[in-house]
């Protein structure tokens, strides 16, 4: 995006530090939390500057290596590190021409050089297909089960999740008549949600004021498969009336703290503790372990293991996957969500998608669903657990978790 200063920018100001003088020209371009990660990477580099006594425009290669090492021994994480140098690489890249930057790109060369050390693929904590459906199978609060689910078979980020409006969603279901009507850019695609990515902090958007942004450049429409779409539906049958104008989707479902009400959006903090206390339960609460974050990255792992290029008409599958994810290049995202139909040989997109992504509410016991015998609901209505009688007589068997409660005692 290199500004063109010969014309339509102003001067920067005497008191503006350079980066508050880019971040001004970047606008809504990138939301509050990324502005930040701007502002502690220029922090970084200015400690560096003044320890050395060197100035930005005497910064070449060998000095921007030096800076790395700087950060390396401030106990910064290696990753982290590299987003630092990487942000102000973008800040020169793009602001070329001005009298601090000049020509040339230090930062890039020294980030060429990979001067930081980190295994991606070992940072994850890997969970068998078998095990993370048993710990779906009993979580006993719809808000939770929802949320959990919707993550991983959606890729979506928690931010993404919580700003989910009534009109973003899709359903080719009984009880979409009772749903905002959905925005133009799905309407005639049933089983679909939509990502604003225009959302960002403290804008009003359906009437509500949003506490916290989507990423930018990430529009996207994604399909549901079955079992997500029933998902949908039984949860939203439970879910409480919204006060909000905006109908959001994740509503909590009881009055807490803070002045949180029945029915209010659900925030990225009440996602993630949701999900984290999940990885509580089960021991996942480890580095790498599972978090918002860590859904996506199974809903990557997932998509990409068992999508062969040869289903995706245009591209490749990594590219098929990135465009769900919404972390591509804007002409990635609008060929694998907006332009669904190629030919009528070829698999649509939503297609390739729905025939690849795992199941996640089968009854981990045995195959297919599990019902219970007492009431004859069927998850993910309700859990399960291995009962006996009270009195001690019978045959164990498999209840809900109601009709457990009501009538027998647990022998877990």
């Amino acid at each position: 995006m290199t500004i063109d200063f010969k014309s339509d920018t102003r001067p920067r100001q005497d008191d503006e530090s350079l980066v508050e003088y880019y971040l001004y020209f970047r606008g809504n371009e990138i939301g509050p939390r990324s502005k930040r990660k701007y502002e502690t990477a220029w922090d970084n580099l200015q400690r560096f500057l003044k320890q050395e006594g060197y100035t930005l425009p005497e910064i070449t290669k060998k000095k921007a290596l030096e800076w790395c090492e700087f950060l390396r021994a401030q106990n910064i994480k290696e990753r982290t590190a590299e987003y630092n140098v990487s942000a102000i690489r973008k800040m020169v890249d793009d602001l070329k021409q001005t009298p601090e930057v000049g020509e040339g790109n230090p930062f890039q060369e020294a980030l060429d050089t990979d001067p930081f050390s980190y295994d991606d693929s070992t940072n994850k904590l890997e969970v068998p297909l078998n095990y993370l459906r048993r710990a779906i199978f009993n979580i006993d609060h719809p808000v939770t089960l929802f949320v959990f689910v919707v993550l991983l078979k959606t890729g979506l980020r928690r931010s993404e999740l919580s700003n989910l409006d009534e009109r973003g969603v899709n359903l080719d279901r009984p009880i979409a008549a009772a749903l905002d009507t959905p925005r133009p850019e799905i309407r005639d695609k049933p089983n679909t949600i939509y990502i604003d990515s225009s959302i960002s902090e403290g804008d009003t958007v359906n009437g509500e004021k949003r506490k916290n942004g989507n990423k930018p450049e990430s529009y996207r429409e994604i399909p549901l498969d079955e079992e997500t779409v029933n998902l949908f539906e039984w949860y939203l049958g439970l879910a409480p009336t919204s006060k909000s104008p905006a109908n959001p989707i994740v509503r909590v479902f009881g009055n807490g703290g803070h002045d949180v009400k029945i029915g209010d959006r659900l925030g990225t903090q009440g996602i993630y503790n949701r999900v984290v206390g999940i990885a509580e339960e089960h021991g996942w609460d480890v580095e790498g372990g599972v978090t918002p974050h860590w859904c996506r990255h199974w809903f990557t792992t997932q998509l990409r293991a068992r999508i062969n290029d040869d289903e995706v008409p245009i591209g490749s599958a990594k590219e098929y996957v990135q465009g769900l994810r919404g972390d591509s290049d804007d002409s990635v995202i609008d060929t694998y969500t907006h332009e669904w139909e190629i030919d009528d040989e070829s698999k649509s997109y939503p297609e390739v998608y729905r025939d690849n992504i795992p199941t996640l509410l089968l009854d981990p016991h045995e195959d297919g669903e599990l019902t219970c015998p007492s009431c004859s609901r069927e998850p993910p209505t309700v859990t399960f657990s291995t009962v006996g009688p009270a009195d001690g007589d019978g045959t164990d068997r498999m209840l809900c978790n109601t009709c457990a409660r009501r009538e027998y005692v647990s022998l877990d």
